[in-house]
């Protein structure tokens, strides 16, 4: 990865904008089997839970609504890739 930042942030823009699944994008990135991510992701957040540890939620509705921005700003509020930016931009 040159800038993995930037790879990050393209990859969620592929998988929100439907050109591309979580399972290709882990594939890609990191090599692994977003399957057994999830999963795993899933029993640390339980097991967490159960020991009343907190755990941070994701920076991705942050870094989201920074992308979308941009994106915006770039090629303008064009189609339905961006409705769901208008809608909390609204709120």
């Amino acid at each position: 990865m040159l800038d993995p930042l930037k790879e990050i942030q393209a990859a969620t823009m592929r998988i929100e904008s439907r050109l591309s699944t979580r399972t290709e994008e882990t594939t890609y990135l990191t090599g692994g089997d977003y399957s057994r991510n999830i999963a795993a992701i899933a029993r640390e957040e339980k097991l967490a839970e159960s020991l009343d540890v907190f755990l941070p939620e994701w920076q991705n509705e942050i870094e989201t609504n920074k992308i979308e921005t941009e994106v915006k700003d770039v090629i303008g509020n064009q189609g339905e890739l961006f409705t769901k930016t208008e809608q909390r931009e609204e709120q």
